[in-house]
């Protein structure tokens, strides 16, 4: 059965209550700019609303949150996870993360009078270009400009984003725009070009843009990432409801060498915890398990990769050399992967590295076996199978 299932019911909002900075990022997911997933249609207990760079976890995590979060997230690795309760602990089974903080305003707006006399101070030679017709696919050509528009396309954003670019001498240094929309308001997003940086260009456009917000009878929402842009929603008048800490995938690079004895125990641990969940669901001691890793790297010319990261192993493939009638073969006989860091092309990597070993050592070929679950994984990697089948009796 799969799990997550997609909803547009609004009901689903109510997941996700009392969050800073989520109502207006999951209405914008439930109105089509993102996807709200939830663990039933008919009553739901947990969700996860995916808007943008930003994930909200909502509700009470059963026993299908796990595989509920990783079918939101998918391969992109670029997340904001707000994971409230025990959501962070479901959050750090699948990927160790560190914590940002970020800051939510209320949705009480500025007052427009104040704000039009903040475009007073508009410089010489300064005016103001909305994002309509050929500026949409402009913004989208600058690396500066690009999330002014990323999450519409030309048409949506012709009908429901709104932003507007301040140009100085006929080029455009500064802008804002919705970052989404949602039904009643958008949320802002700054932008200033790096040569332009500190001359409060970003201040007036996000005034404008709110006084055009405004106009239309909508809210401008705002959520600060950093201090630079708390700073400006302070100034242009939003009242602060407080700072909360979002989860960011740990980007710390892994590191792939061959192993030594010294890393057994660690290859040991790893490869307990990947073998903990489905398809297998073993219950490793830490002793047996290192006596397999032992036993392994005992053979006939063994060796293997470890795939390090922060100090500590994430995953290993290891094995021995098969001499054989024309040539010798390299017999992987595991490779394994933690369970947080698994879909993130570690096992894929490791594999590479393990041939580019094999080939200074004169070794070509690799083997191994493989259950059916896995087949589609070395099937990407390069692997086929052979005609051997695998025979075996209890007795």
């Amino acid at each position: 059965m799969q799990v997550g299932v997609p909803t547009r019911d609004k009901r689903a909002a109510a997941l996700f209550a009392d969050m800073p900075g989520a109502e207006s990022m999951v209405l914008a997911a439930l109105e089509g700019q993102g996807r709200v997933l939830v663990d039933s249609t008919v009553h739901p207990r947990c969700g996860v609303a995916a808007a943008g760079d930003f994930l909200y976890c909502g509700g009470v995590p059963g026993v299908e949150a796990k595989q509920l979060l990783r079918r939101a997230m998918g391969v992109h690795e670029d997340w904001l996870i707000y994971a409230p309760g025990g959501w962070m602990d479901v959050v750090r089974s699948i990927t160790p993360v560190k914590l940002v903080t970020r800051v939510a305003y209320e949705q009480r707006q500025p007052e427009d009078g104040y704000l039009r006399s903040l475009l007073k101070a508009m410089p010489e030679g300064a005016s103001f270009q909305p994002i309509e017709g050929e500026w949409i696919d402009w913004c989208r050509q600058a690396e500066w400009s690009r999330d002014f528009v990323s999450l519409f396309t030309h048409e949506d954003y012709e009908q429901r984003g709104l932003g507007v670019l301040l140009m100085v001498d006929g080029e455009a240094v500064a802008g804002a725009s919705s970052y989404v929309s949602y039904p009643g308001g958008i949320e802002v997003q700054l932008q200033t070009r790096d040569d332009q940086q500190g001359r409060g260009y970003a201040t007036l456009a996000a005034a404008k843009l709110i006084l055009m917000a405004h106009e239309r009878g909508l809210m401008a929402t705002w959520d600060a990432a950093n201090v630079a842009s708390a700073h400006i929603a302070e100034k242009l008048g939003y009242v602060k409801r407080g700072e909360y800490q979002v989860a960011m995938i740990d980007e710390c690079k892994t590191v792939y060498r061959v192993v030594t004895r010294e890393d057994m125990p660690g290859l040991a641990k790893a490869m307990m915890a990947a073998y903990s969940e489905a398809p297998w669901n073993e219950n490793w001691t830490e002793e047996r398990a290192l006596r397999r890793v032992e036993a392994i790297l005992s053979g006939w010319q063994a060796m293997g990769m470890a795939a390090v990261r922060d100090g500590e192993i994430i995953g290993g493939a290891l094995g021995f050399v098969d001499p054989y009638a024309e040539e010798d073969f390299f017999f992987v006989s595991e490779l394994f992967v933690r369970p947080e860091w698994k879909r993130k092309g570690i096992g894929k990597a490791l594999l590479q590295s393990l041939e580019e070993e094999l080939k200074q050592r004169g070794v070509r070929v690799t083997q191994l076996i493989s259950i059916e679950d896995n087949r589609v994984f070395y099937e990407k990697s390069g692997m086929a199978q052979d005609s051997v089948n695998v025979m075996f009796r209890r007795f």
